[in-house]
């Protein structure tokens, strides 16, 4: 896993160029992102589109948890168990029923 951080935007869309075609984005948890912000995701290839569809653009930069499907086990994003990673302003999405800390974590 990791951290893919994405500028500000004055646009409600902006492309971002992925690292490797296999990558997968984690769609439940933009840290960074204002709350209530309702993003819209689609991968194409190597070109990630980010899409705000409640508004035009975005303040601050957000930052998405990014897995590469050929060499790293990809969560199951329906679940309602979640691992937190203690990202700054990291939020544990709605619905989760179970927090698992990962072994990096050494202060909440």
């Amino acid at each position: 896993m990791r951290i893919l951080e994405v500028p500000e935007s004055g646009s409600n869309r902006i492309d971002v160029d992925l690292e490797h075609d296999d990558e997968v984005i984690d769609p439940r948890n933009m840290v960074g992102a204002d709350e209530g912000c309702d993003f819209r995701f689609s991968v194409n290839g190597r070109i990630l589109t980010i899409t705000r569809t409640d508004a035009e653009g975005w303040e601050y930069a957000i930052r998405l948890r990014v897995y590469r499907g050929s060499t790293e086990d990809i969560p199951d994003f329906t679940s309602t168990v979640y691992t937190y990673w203690g990202l700054r302003r990291e939020e544990v999405p709605e619905g989760t029923t179970k927090v698992i800390f990962h072994p990096s974590v050494t202060t909440i």
